[in-house]
């Protein structure tokens, strides 16, 4: 039982260690700031959300940031799965 133990242990060290090293590089692309690291994932699942949807990314996120500066308080209108409901025109046409 001892020998399963230290197995298990070693293990969950190693996978702990990996994840670690995981979690050092991924993150080091938002080195500086703790918020601009908040900002910048956000900014990249919105990204990957964009993507998920069949949208134009770089059409998608002008058009909402765009709207969210303006002043608008309609945080519902520019989620990507609304927004390609009302605008067609964002939707890709090609594949990545």
């Amino acid at each position: 039982m001892q020998a399963v133990n230290q197995a298990a242990n070693r293990f969950g060290s190693a996978r702990n260690a990996g994840a670690a090293a995981g979690l050092r590089q991924k993150y080091c692309v938002f080195v500086g700031n703790a918020d601009a690291g908040g900002r910048g994932t956000s900014l990249l699942a919105l990204i990957g959300t964009t993507l998920g949807h069949g949208l134009d990314v770089w059409t998608y996120l002008k058009a909402a940031l765009d709207e969210l500066q303006s002043g608008s308080s309609d945080y519902h209108a520019p989620r990507p799965d609304v927004c390609m409901l009302a605008h067609p025109e964002f939707i890709r046409t090609y594949r990545i």
